[in-house]
C-alpha cells in the first residue's frame, strides 16, 4: 500500500507541470492557426534556430548545388569587445559592382516600425546602405507607412517603388525598388498568396526590367513567406511562387532572380521544393565568391550575427544568368538598422 501510494504521489508530481504547461499554452493562444500580429512574428523571428550547414553543399542532378543536411557546429558571434582578431570580423563588401558582373540585386528585411523599435537612426542607416551599394534592384520586406515616409524622400532621387499598396487598399510591405539610372521597368505586378497571414506581407511583388546600358531584360520577384506557426501556408506559397517564376520566364524569355525573407532555412522541405518547382538555384550554394557567407542573416538587433547557422533570407536565380559574388552585409553600421542583414548578389549575363 505504501509503495502504491508513493507511485501515485510521484505520478501526480510529474503530471502536474505537464498539465499546467498545456493549459498555459492553450490560454496564451499558442495553438491558434489564425493570422499573426507583427509582434508575434517579430518574437518568432528572434527565437534561436539551431540548424547549421555542412562545409560544402552537395551536387544535385540539375547541376546546381544545395545543402542537404545540417552538420557544421554553430559558432558564437564575434565582437571587437571580445578581443576578436580583425580577420574574424565581417569583411567590408566592395561598394562597386564586381569585376565581370552586370547586375547587382539586394534583399533586405528592414524590420517593420510596428515592431516597437523607432525608425530614428534606423531609417538613416537603411538609406545610407542602399545609396552606398546602389543595387539595380532591391527587394524589401516589412516596409510599412513609416518606412515609406522615410525611404521615399531619402532614396527618391535615384530609386522608385513598383508598388506601395497591395492592390486591395492596404500597404504593400513586401515591395521592390529599382534604380532609375540603370534600369527601366517593362512590366510589374503584385500577387497576394491564396493562403497567408496578411495580404500586406504575404505577397509576391515582381518586376521585369530592361537595363539602360544594353537593353538586356531580367525579372525580380520579391516575397515574404509565413513563419513556422503557419508552416502549412508556406507549401502553398512555394507552389504559387514557383509557378510565377515559370510564367514570367516563359513570357519574357529572360532570367529571373528571387529575393525575400522565406522564413525557412535552405535545408527545409519548403525551400527545396521551391527550387525544384521554380527551376531556380540557391545563389549562396552556387556562387563563385562569397563574402561573409558564414554569417547568418538574421540576428538580434545591434548584435553580431551567429556564424555557421542557416539563414531564412535567400536569393535564387534561373540558369540563364550567372552569380559572381554573394555577400552578407554584416558591417557594424548595419546591425542597428534591422534584425536582418541585407543579402547582396552581383550577377553576369550568360552569353
Amino acid at each position: 500500500m505504501v509503495k502504491a501510494g508513493l507511485v501515485r504521489g510521484l505520478y501526480a508530481v510529474l503530471a502536474f507541470p505537464l498539465v499546467f504547461s498545456l493549459w498555459g499554452c492553450r490560454k496564451s493562444g499558442v495553438t491558434e492557426t489564425a493570422g499573426q500580429s507583427v509582434e508575434e512574428e517579430t518574437q518568432e523571428k528572434t527565437e534561436s534556430r539551431e540548424e547549421s550547414l555542412p562545409e560544402e553543399p552537395a551536387e544535385t542532378t540539375a547541376g546546381f548545388k544545395t545543402w542537404e543536411t545540417s552538420a557544421a557546429e554553430p559558432q558564437p558571434p564575434v565582437t571587437e569587445e571580445s578581443g576578436a582578431e580583425a580577420s574574424d570580423m565581417p569583411k567590408q563588401v566592395p561598394e562597386t559592382l564586381s569585376e565581370g558582373a552586370d547586375l547587382r540585386v539586394i534583399s533586405f528585411n528592414i524590420l517593420v516600425e510596428g515592431s516597437g523599435v523607432s525608425l530614428d537612426g534606423r531609417a538613416e542607416g537603411a538609406i545610407e546602405t542602399i545609396l552606398k551599394y546602389r543595387p539595380d534592384v532591391i527587394g524589401l520586406q516589412e516596409v510599412d507607412k513609416g518606412w515609406y515616409d522615410r525611404l521615399q524622400p531619402g532614396i527618391g532621387d535615384t530609386y522608385e517603388f513598383l508598388y506601395t499598396d497591395n492592390t486591395q487598399g492596404g500597404i504593400n510591405r513586401t515591395t521592390v525598388a529599382y534604380n532609375t539610372e540603370t534600369v527601366t521597368p517593362v512590366d510589374d505586378g503584385v500577387v497576394i498568396y491564396s493562403q497567408g497571414a496578411s495580404p500586406n506581407d504575404r505577397v509576391m511583388t515582381w518586376g521585369v526590367f530592361e537595363t539602360v546600358a544594353d537593353q538586356r531584360r531580367f525579372a525580380v520577384i520579391n516575397t515574404h513567406w509565413d513563419t513556422n506557426r503557419l508552416a502549412d501556408n508556406r507549401f502553398v506559397q512555394t507552389e504559387e511562387m514557383g509557378a510565377k517564376v515559370l510564367e514570367i520566364r516563359e513570357k519574357y524569355q529572360c532570367p529571373v532572380i528571387c529575393t525575400g525573407d522565406f522564413n525557412t532555412n535552405r535545408i527545409s522541405g519548403e525551400f527545396k521544393k521551391f527550387l525544384e518547382l521554380s527551376q531556380t538555384a540557391d545563389a549562396q550554394a552556387n556562387v563563385e565568391e562569397q563574402i561573409n557567407g558564414e554569417y547568418r542573416s538574421q540576428h538580434t538587433l545591434w548584435e553580431m550575427p551567429d556564424r555557421g547557422k542557416t539563414s531564412i533570407d535567400h536569393i535564387t536565380y534561373t540558369e540563364d544568368i550567372k552569380p559572381m559574388v554573394f555577400a552578407v552585409l554584416a558591417e557594424k553600421e548595419i546591425l542597428g538598422v534591422s534584425d536582418h542583414c541585407p543579402l547582396l548578389i552581383d550577377l553576369a549575363w550568360k552569353e
